[in-house]
């Protein structure tokens, strides 16, 4: 009987706590909720009022358009949020900031007269450095990494690399590889190999012919094909052989015509990147086997001296690739490059 009684003491007891904890719990739920319940009241109120605001804002804009009476309207700086919202809803577009104010709006119709505020093009994000020397490395292309290691020792992104990189060869080969337009490639290679052509005897015309009929293609003159371009390729090979088989041909002729047939080979395969390449080689052999070319340097024709000149035949390739291609069009066929 006495167990029985204390233990409807201790059930009493733990009945008493657990209603003192529904009791206190209930009143914490209470308070919350009156608080979540203010809250919501306050935020839905303030949505409420942003949202009619808004509206406002957009009804006058469109209103002050109405009847094509006004062009633009002025935006305070208060009001850009939603002026924005309105941009991406196709209600109006952005002009450039007159008078001192952040921003202008202008109706869609408008297209104003040549003097008129347009809207600004957005700024696509630069090349990042990393990016585009991962690109090259990744590329299929015979000797991607050998060109992205050439560059990565220029500093800056891509656009400085362009700039900096001294050397020709690089610059046709990255060329290529971004998939710029055949025909500037094939301008600048001409241009690179055409101080050479010098040293070809005044008789023997053929390479000169095929670095004026690649000119011609590539400046889309009336009447050069490509198949313009292959005839007078192939004749400047004959010539390159007639060269090497007499014996009073000099190397630099006989590079000078291996490099007007690798031009027309650029003009006619695809990739065009080793073509470009080796013609560029072929003319900076040219060049460096030339013992006046070599002797007025230092007066000794060796072959340090000869590998000064081919440095410097890079140089000039790699200005005469910059004239002929701006860095403007190898940004356009880069990032569908790299970007893809």
């Amino acid at each position: 009987m006495l167990k029985f009684a204390g233990f409807a003491v201790q059930a009493a007891a733990l009945l008493a706590a657990a209603y003192m904890l529904v009791t206190v719990f209930m009143v914490v739920a209470r308070a919350f909720a009156g608080a979540f319940e203010r809250t919501g009241r306050r935020l839905l109120g303030g949505l409420m009022a942003d949202a009619a605001e808004y509206k406002e804002f957009r009804s006058n804009v469109l209103a002050a358009f109405d009847g094509r009476k006004n062009r633009m309207v002025y935006v305070e700086d208060e009001q850009v949020d939603w002026a924005m919202r309105m941009v991406s809803e196709g209600d109006v577009r952005w002009a450039p900031p007159l008078g001192g104010q952040r921003a202008i709006m202008l109706s869609i119709g408008w297209t104003g007269g040549a003097g008129a505020p347009r809207a600004p093009e957005l700024k696509k994000p630069d090349l990042a450095r990393g990016q585009f020397l991962d690109a090259l490395r990744r590329s299929t292309l015979v000797s991607g990494r050998w060109a992205a290691d050439a560059l990565s020792a220029v500093p800056g992104g891509p656009a400085e690399m362009w700039a900096g990189c001294p050397r020709g060869d690089v610059l046709l080969w990255l060329a290529s590889w971004a998939d710029v337009d055949r025909r500037p490639i094939v301008a600048a290679v001409c241009a690179a190999v055409r101080p050479v052509l010098g040293y070809v005897p005044i008789s023997e015309d053929r390479p000169k012919t095929a670095i004026e009929t690649a000119e011609a293609w590539a400046g889309r003159k009336e009447g050069v094909t490509v198949a313009s371009v292959e005839e007078a390729g192939k004749a400047a090979y004959a010539a390159r052989c007639a060269l090497r088989a007499s014996v009073r041909s000099s190397p630099s002729a006989m590079a000078a015509a291996e490099a007007a047939q690798y031009v027309a080979l650029v003009a006619l395969r695809d990739p065009a990147a080793v073509d470009a390449v080796d013609a560029v080689y072929a003319a900076a052999d040219a060049a460096s086997a030339d013992p006046i070319l070599a002797a007025g340097l230092t007066g000794v024709a060796d072959a340090p001296v000869r590998g000064l000149v081919r440095t410097a035949y890079m140089a000039f390739v790699a200005d005469v690739v910059r004239k002929q291609i701006p860095w403007s069009v190898v940004e356009a066929a880069l990032r569908k490059q790299v970007m893809a």
